[in-house]
């Protein structure tokens, strides 16, 4: 627990720099309320700065849109925070609560899950909380597969990306068994990306994503939300045409594997 308090201490500081994050999208963002989730799909993002940087819930929602799905996606993150720290936080409790989500993303703390104690602590026993939280708030809860980190973690005895990937993983894999909650495998598509010489870098600082990587990460939450195939879908968030043609046709492929087991 003192490394996990030493490490999460240098997340803080990033945590301590951008700070909360709920995002705006002009005029489409402005038009929410708990009504709009009456008259369409809803989700809500709960997590950190692996899910604010690059907005990731407003690319969701535009690939959403292009691909003809109304879906209103907002995001509910503060930078560093563990589920543990959204579950003890008397507003993300408030947000779930007060709108009619349809689904509610918790995604951890990068590191967690690859920590058999930490992930204990924080993505199971708090991740049970939140998760009875969505679910009496008559939503549906998706644990977010993270990837790893590019250069690994020494300190926590994973010190290479081979090593933290499959902790990380398969960290997650446990945790939503333990949960009962489909996982959304972000992470696994994250992997079978960077094995390819056709997509940009992912990382923009070994651990935050570049735009590539958000975009991959909302075509992961378009194949496991919707359960369609992004392939083919306009919306690129800026990338070129084949690089967001790849990363579609990877976003699927880990998603049909996910759920096939």
């Amino acid at each position: 627990m003192r490394i996990l308090l030493a490490v999460l201490a240098v997340v803080a500081v990033w945590g301590a720099v951008v700070q909360y994050r709920r995002f705006t999208d002009g005029a489409e963002s402005a038009a929410y309320s708990p009504a709009t989730c009456r008259e369409r799909p809803c989700v809500l993002f709960v997590g950190n700065s692996l899910t604010f940087v690059n907005e990731l819930p407003v690319v969701f929602q535009r690939l959403a849109r292009s691909g003809g799905h109304e879906i209103t996606a907002e995001d509910e993150s503060v930078g560093g925070f563990t589920l543990l720290d959204h579950a003890r936080r008397p507003m993300t409790r408030k947000v779930i609560d007060d709108s009619p989500w349809d689904v509610v993303v918790l995604q951890e703390q990068s590191l967690v899950p690859a920590v058999r104690e930490w992930r204990e602590a924080s993505t199971v026993e708090a991740g049970r909380d939140l998760a009875s939280w969505v679910r009496r708030a008559g939503a549906r809860p998706l644990l977010f597969m993270t990837w790893p980190r590019e250069r690994g973690v020494p300190e926590i005895g994973l010190p290479s990306y081979t090593a933290l990937r499959r902790a990380v993983i398969e960290g997650y894999r446990e945790a939503g068994r333990d949960l009962g909650v489909q996982v959304v495998p972000v992470g696994v598509a994250w992997d079978l990306a960077t094995r390819r010489r056709d997509v940009p870098p992912l990382w923009s600082d070994g651990n935050h994503p570049t735009m590539a990587g958000t975009y991959l990460a909302a075509c992961v939450f378009y194949a496991a939300i919707l359960g369609e195939n992004p392939a083919g879908i306009e919306f690129r968030a800026g990338l070129p045409e084949h690089v967001a043609a790849v990363l579609q046709r990877i976003a699927w492929d880990a998603a049909r594997a996910e759920r096939a087991g």
